[in-house]
């Protein structure tokens, strides 16, 4: 949410747009979702206007056309990333394919972090 909203964590959505201009971006599958309930939450709650939510989906929708979006392969492997370290499954979904794909993990979650460490994934940034 950080690289669309401005009350969020400015230097990880700096980090984000960076890397996705540097890199190709890899997500799980249900990631563009993500993207869009994070902005009509915002909307909701007046974090975002209208014009600064529609504004938003446009750039979101350029980095969701431009990201490659993952199949998640490995169901087993999320289901007990999250039970082991109390991860949801969207997010337990993150750390396995960075695990899988063996790239690095960019998130501002602290438990994604402590979970990726434990796989030995490398973090764009820790939140520790």
């Amino acid at each position: 949410g950080s690289v669309f909203l401005t009350d969020e964590d400015e230097c990880l959505g700096r980090m984000a747009l960076a890397a996705w201009s540097e890199n190709t971006i890899r997500a799980p599958v249900h990631w563009p979702i993500e993207v869009v309930s994070i902005l009509i939450k915002a909307e909701r709650e007046k974090r975002l206007s209208t014009a600064e939510c529609d504004l938003a989906w446009d750039s979101a929708a350029v980095l969701i056309q431009t990201c490659s979006v993952e199949p998640n392969a490995a169901s087993s492997a999320i289901f007990s990333l999250a039970r082991d370290h109390g991860l949801s499954a969207q997010d337990a979904a993150y750390v396995e394919l960075a695990s899988r794909l063996d790239i690095p993990l960019l998130t501002g979650d602290k438990k994604m972090a402590r979970a990726a460490k434990s796989l030995s994934v490398e973090l764009v940034f820790d939140p520790a």
